[in-house]
Formats: structure tokens, sequence, C-alpha cells
């Protein structure tokens, strides 16, 4: 599968997911996301595993598919922070 670009606007900010694939995985965890999330002028960056039932439910809460270039772009910010 490819890499997985998603964002979810709040009125205050954003969260952005870069979700892959795990090549091996050794239980229901099949994903590694990088979560980076903007609250007004704040940046936090988080990196975790999903399973299958935490992507679902993150299209149902309204996460949409973005651009890699949108996510990279706010990834460069966050290391321009050096948060």
């Amino acid at each position: 599968m490819p890499t997985i670009y998603l964002k979810k606007p709040f009125s205050d900010g954003a969260v952005y997911y870069k979700i892959d694939t795990i090549s091996d995985p050794e239980d229901e965890y099949i994903y590694e996301a990088i979560e980076i999330a903007v609250e007004e002028e704040t940046l936090g960056r988080d990196e975790f595993e999903l399973t299958q039932e935490d992507l679902d439910e993150m299209y149902a809460d309204g996460f949409k598919p973005i651009s890699k270039e949108e996510f990279e772009k706010i990834e460069k910010e966050h290391r321009s922070l050096d948060i």
C-alpha cells in the first residue's frame, strides 16, 4: 500500500498524518503513523502504530486525503521550529 496522507481541520488548527504499512507486522498494528498537530501557533509531533480499525475510524471521523507536498510543507515547518 502506498503512503497515505490525511488531514482533519479544526476551528483553531488541524491534525496531519503520514501513514505507512509496517513491512512485517507482529500483531493487529499494521500501520506506522507520524502525526503533526497544529493548534493556533503551536505544533506537536508524535509517532505510533495503528490498526485497520483505527484507520477506518479516522476516515469516519472526517480525516481527508491530502497531497504528499501539503504534509511535507507542515513537516518542514515543524522541523524549522526544532520542536
